[in-house]
């Protein structure tokens, strides 16, 4: 049995509603090039990739995990905008081999 490859396929890569309405633009587009680099790196991806937010005095601090094989990445933004809204939620960025979806973790 051949192991599943997921590739998180530029070609059908949707958001939810509430994506769109409450993460900015620049932070949906940053997280897209966080799994891109995953995919692109040498390190195997799971189909669930998770993306935590934290905030320490005006920098915005990401961090990125899956949990098969274990990864997990701190990325660091200095906030050119109030961010605060999302500090201590979650995403998720699923592959589900046909399309790739990113939600709010209270929308799975």
């Amino acid at each position: 049995m051949s192991e599943i490859k997921y590739t998180f396929d530029k070609e059908n890569r949707y958001l939810t509603k509430g994506i769109n309405q409450e993460l900015p633009l620049e932070l949906q587009v940053l997280l897209w090039s966080m799994v891109g680099h995953l995919v692109d790196s040498t390190t195997p991806t799971d189909y669930l990739q998770v993306f935590n937010f934290d905030m320490k005095d005006e920098v915005l601090i990401i961090k990125h995990s899956q949990e098969q094989p274990e990864y997990v990445k701190e990325h660091k933004v200095k906030m050119k905008q109030n961010y605060r809204s999302i500090v201590g939620r979650k995403v998720y960025i699923i592959d589900d081999i046909e399309h790739c979806t990113m939600l709010w973790s209270n929308e799975y």
